[in-house]
């Protein structure tokens, strides 16, 4: 589910991505000033902060995490097994039992003793008044400093109690070596792993007007309405504005090769904000009429699909679907299309190749049509 949104992150306009994210978090109002702000209501705030601190965790994590965009299969392990025993000591049984499945990989035993062996230290067995305790593994100190990465605990804790725990287990670390106690101690900032040039798009979304629009609310609400804004949502902020300050600025669109099933639609293909307002314009059409059967009527010719392709990339703003010209089968062929041209991964191949499949054995699908509902079982 993270790696589809960042594909989402990496194909769709930032700005209006941040405000899908909004307004299924329903913090639309949270973020304003003035009349139209939220409600101060102490209930109300209880909740509003949870979703707000839920939302930032969830663009950090997109931000953040590597499992399907490059990491191997041994520093996924690594990751995996340090961020476990940040959460407390286990025995070989319990880490084992608690690695999370990879698609693809499916025998890690001897590389997990290796990393395990690596990062841990032993501790024997024990036979106290007559009890045996099992020998559990321990984070190595040294490790705390370059390898406790808190957002992935985050993202593997249980609710927020592992997270807590390793919070407290890090606390306990640093005072032991600057031999001082501390109140309030922020995780530490970690960067992230470099990406390879197809995924380096993930980075546009930090340089949104809307996330440092919602960045500067946070900042300004800590500031001057403390009781809306708790430290974990401040922590969020800062770790945000530090990736966006270190993100590359020059990202270009990811070079795609042209696949046998993608049509030719490259005028303005350059126009790379055009896709998302043509395919969001396709899926509008489809709601809006998705319940006149007459509009299910006759075979979706190539070349009005690709007609249809060109208009709506090369005048996204000004051109209108009309259902008097084209059918809902060219309106979900060109959106296949697009979405194929632009992304290219094989789920979309397959949709179009369906589609097309369908066109050409069942003509309209007549047998498939429920009259009932008006939608096609497919």
């Amino acid at each position: 589910d993270i790696f589809l949104l960042q594909v989402c992150v990496m194909a769709l306009d930032s700005d209006l991505l941040l405000t899908a994210l909004l307004q299924r978090y329903k913090l639309d109002s949270w973020f304003k000033f003035g009349e139209f702000a939220s409600s101060t209501q102490p209930a109300v705030n209880d909740v509003q902060q949870a979703l707000v601190e839920s939302m930032l965790n969830l663009i950090l994590q997109l931000v953040y995490q590597r499992m399907y965009m490059g990491l191997t299969e041994e520093k996924m392990v690594h990751l995996e097994v340090v961020t476990k025993l940040t959460m407390g000591d286990f025995t070989h049984s319990q880490l084992t039992d608690n690695l999370p499945e990879k698609p693809g990989i499916s025998e890690l035993t001897e590389l997990f003793d290796e990393v395990l062996s690596k990062v841990s230290d032993y501790r024997q067995p024990t036979n106290e008044s007559g009890q045996l305790t099992q020998g559990i593994y321990a984070l190595k100190p040294d490790l705390w400093k370059s390898e406790f990465q808190p957002l992935h605990v985050m993202l593997r804790g249980s609710y927020k109690r592992g997270y807590q725990l390793a919070m407290d287990k890090y606390k306990g670390w640093y005072q032991s070596q600057n031999k001082t106690k501390v109140q309030g101690l922020w995780p530490p900032f970690r960067t992230p792993l470099a990406l390879s040039a197809q995924c380096k798009p993930l980075y546009r979304i930090l340089h949104s007007r809307t996330l440092h629009a919602m960045l500067f609310s946070v900042l300004y609400k800590a500031t001057k309405e403390t009781e809306t804004v708790n430290d974990n949502m401040v922590y969020l902020t800062f770790y945000l504005i530090d990736l966006c300050i270190d993100a590359p600025e020059d990202i270009t669109p990811p070079v795609l090769e042209r696949g046998s099933l993608k049509p030719d639609i490259t005028v303005a293909e350059q126009e790379d904000g055009s896709y998302p307002q043509a395919i969001v314009q396709c899926i509008m059409f489809l709601q809006e009429h998705r319940h006149l059967p007459t509009l299910y009527k006759g075979k979706a010719v190539e070349q009005r699909v690709q007609e249809l392709c060109r208009k709506l990339i090369s005048s996204p703003n000004t051109f209108v679907i009309k259902p008097e010209q084209y059918t809902l089968q060219d309106v979900t062929e060109a959106l296949l299309l697009m979405c194929n041209s632009r992304l290219q991964p094989p789920l979309f191949a397959r949709l179009y190749t369906a589609a097309k499949q369908l066109s050409l054995t069942t003509g309209i699908g007549t047998s498939m049509y429920d009259k009932k509902t008006h939608m096609y079982d497919i």
